[in-house]
């Protein structure tokens, strides 16, 4: 990839779009929190905008590599994602339209040990956006590791798996 092409090296953000649900105000917040801290990089769609292929979306979302954020159990945006691709509207390739990274804010509570529990959706407490800041870093790591690996930097790490036995609470 020439540096043009590196310098124009983005990644598609879908978040979950859950209504009246603590997770998905994280997911929303945090997807918008990494896109503050690498603007240049980062776009964000909500699941739904995939949902109802939104043209601009889609095209991104073909155009660009993506990180999925699932709030809860039923992880509509992986399901939307998957929904799409197995319909054509997707089509992953080299780079475009290929998943990067599917974050599951349980997952990210267990792991940092924090919790959402107590926290209202109209406005989160230092706690709560301590999950938020959380699940931004997760998408910033990813971010960062894809350009690494594009510049030949390659951190080195191998790929974990998001899938658990157990389902995690937050």
């Amino acid at each position: 990839m020439g540096t043009s092409e590196h310098s124009r090296l983005k990644v598609v953000v879908v978040s979950c779009n859950g209504i009246g649900m603590l997770v998905s105000t994280a997911a929303r917040l945090a997807a918008l929190r990494a896109q503050q801290i690498r603007p240049d990089r980062i776009i964000v769609w909500g699941a739904a905008t995939l949902g109802v292929e939104y043209p601009r979306a889609v095209s991104d979302a073909n155009s660009y590599p993506l990180i999925l954020i699932d709030g809860c159990r039923p992880k509509c945006a992986s399901g939307v994602y998957d929904e799409k691709v197995e319909k054509g509207i997707i089509k992953p390739s080299k780079v475009g339209g290929k998943v990067i990274g599917r974050i599951y804010i349980p997952e990210v509570c267990v792991k940092y040990g924090l919790s959402l529990k107590g926290e209202q959706r109209s406005r989160y407490s230092e706690k709560g956006m301590k999950v938020v800041e959380a699940i931004a870093d997760e998408v910033i790591k990813l971010v960062d590791e894809l350009i690494a690996n594009y510049r030949g930097e390659s951190s080195g790490q191998d790929e974990e798996s998001s899938e658990q036995k157990k389902e995690p609470s937050c």
